[in-house]
C-alpha cells in the first residue's frame, strides 16, 4: 500500500516537473520574442539618429558652404569694381 502510495506521488512529482518545464520554455520563448522586438526597435531607432545626424550635418555644411560662396562673390565684385 505504502509503494503505491509513493509511486503515485511520484509520477504527480513527474507530472508537475514537466509542466514547470513547459512553463520555464514558454516563459523563455516569450522573453526571447521580446528580446528580438526590443533589438529591432533599437536598430531602427539607430538609423533614423544616423539619418538625422547625416541630414543635420550636411545642412550645416550647406550653410556654410553659401556664406563662402557669398563672401567668394562679394570679394569678385568689389575687385571687377575697383578695375
Amino acid at each position: 500500500m505504502k509503494m503505491q502510495f509513493l509511486d503515485i506521488l511520484k509520477e504527480f512529482a513527474d507530472l508537475i516537473n514537466a509542466f514547470a518545464t513547459s512553463l520555464a520554455f514558454w516563459a523563455t520563448a516569450r522573453s526571447a520574442k521580446a528580446a528580438t522586438k526590443a533589438t529591432r526597435l533599437a536598430a531602427e531607432s539607430l538609423l533614423e539618429m544616423r539619418k538625422t545626424y547625416f541630414k543635420d550635418r550636411y545642412n550645416i555644411l550647406f550653410e556654410k558652404h553659401n556664406n563662402i560662396l557669398k563672401e567668394v562673390e562679394s570679394s569678385i565684385d568689389s575687385n571687377r569694381l575697383k578695375r
